[in-house]
């Protein structure tokens, strides 16, 4: 497969969660602590009809939920900016990067499972490949892979690799190259490799789990949304396959992306965010995190998902901390939970807020953050009454 652009989400930017941090000593004053919230779904309708306006977004999709149910939703715009083939919450939006959260939960299952541990060396599995490989690697681990701790290029938008074509036949002759040149990252006193988000760490997780498992990619994703209930999902981009899904958009001229514009992640990369769902589905999905941070899913025990949705950190500081494929930290005194994806061209984020059993999803066909972190702003100012916030 030609790869046009090799492009997801490289690094999160939660402006609001700044603003929200920045304000939060303040704030407390000004929280009601009451369970009735002013969320309503017009609230949702009159808040994407102001997003259209300022950011000229074509489609977006909000669902609002607690642990039992979606309590308000709202979908709204059309295919492209130019084609008014309206889209509904069945329509299919790419969640890029999401992708790796949902790795990263398979893997829990597998390590639940004793098919492997986090603490499993990668050579372990693929000794062949240790002689052709950098001595700097050799201590690599699922953890490390799945904590964006390897070491090397890491295949996102702004690295130098991105404007590549596929030279790699699969996933593990792309794996085979990697790790025969040396780091871009030195490893740390502690004999780690700083974290730096990365497409190519998931990749050779993914390859881990088909080891241990003895199944593809592909069959592991299919059993993990079988197990967890009925979900519509697509590898790669659904307008490829349906002339009437949601086109994307780039950001900075928002030029329409669709079927003829060869715009696509590589396939040895495929692991690592291509993803399409729709939008309830990406919701449900939400709600499995939700529900398992909650002590009520019947996928994993609570202690994993915490363990893979809050990672190694204590979560004490309003630092954000990057966990398993999902970002955390605290607002408030409350912890978070953030799930992004986008290739540039779509965008999808899940936050959810445990400590009070609820959270939100938004999908959009456009790779505007700007608008997503506006999109959050509302919901989190209605759900929480912050009434100093007059400007949002």
């Amino acid at each position: 497969m030609h790869s046009k652009k090799i492009i997801s989400k490289k690094k999160i930017t939660l402006l609001i969660f700044a603003i929200l941090i920045l304000a939060s000593t303040i704030s407390t004053l000004f929280i009601a602590q009451v369970n009735d919230v002013p969320l309503s779904n017009s609230y949702l309708e009159d808040t994407l009809e102001k997003n259209e306006s300022l950011f000229q977004v074509p489609a977006t999709s909000i669902h609002v939920f607690d642990l039992n149910s979606i309590t308000h939703s709202k979908t709204i715009g059309f295919q492209t900016i130019d084609k008014k083939i309206p889209v509904t919450e069945n329509s299919y939006f790419h969640v890029g990067s999401t992708a790796k959260s949902v790795l990263a939960l398979i893997s829990g299952k597998c390590v639940q499972n004793n098919l492997i541990d986090f603490q499993t060396n990668f050579f372990d599995l693929y000794p062949e490949l240790k002689s052709s490989s950098n001595p700097s690697y050799y201590n690599l681990t699922l953890a490390d892979l799945l904590n964006c701790r390897g070491g090397f290029s890491p295949y996102t938008q702004g690295d130098s690799s991105v404007e590549v074509s596929n030279p790699y036949a699969n996933t593990y002759e792309f794996a085979k190259e990697l790790l025969s040149v040396p780091p871009q990252k030195p490893i740390q006193k502690n004999g780690e490799f700083p974290h730096e988000y990365s497409n190519s760490c998931y990749a050779l997780a993914a390859l881990m789990l088909e080891k241990s498992t003895n199944k593809t990619y592909e069959d592991l994703i299919a059993q993990f949304f079988k197990d967890n209930g009925s979900f519509d999902y697509q590898f790669g981009f659904a307008y490829n396959n349906d002339a009437t899904a949601p086109y994307g958009h780039l950001l900075q001229s928002n030029t329409v992306v669709g079927p003829d514009s060869n715009y696509e992640l590589a396939r040895f990369l495929r692991p690592s965010g291509d993803l399409s769902m729709t939008p309830v589905s990406y919701t449900s999905y939400a709600r499995l995190h939700l529900n398992g941070l909650c002590g009520k899913s019947n996928y994993l025990p609570k202690e994993v998902f915490e363990y893979l949705d809050y990672g190694d950190s204590s979560i004490q500081t309003n630092q954000e901390y990057f966990a398993y494929g999902s970002y955390c930290g605290t607002l408030f005194g409350k912890r978070y939970v953030n799930i992004d994806g986008t290739i540039g061209t779509f965008f999808a984020r899940t936050i959810l807020f445990p400590d009070d059993q609820w959270g939100f999803t938004i999908v959009m066909n456009s790779g505007n953050e700007l608008s997503v972190n506006y999109l959050c702003a509302r919901i989190i100012k209605a759900h929480y009454r912050l009434k100093w916030m007059f400007f949002v």
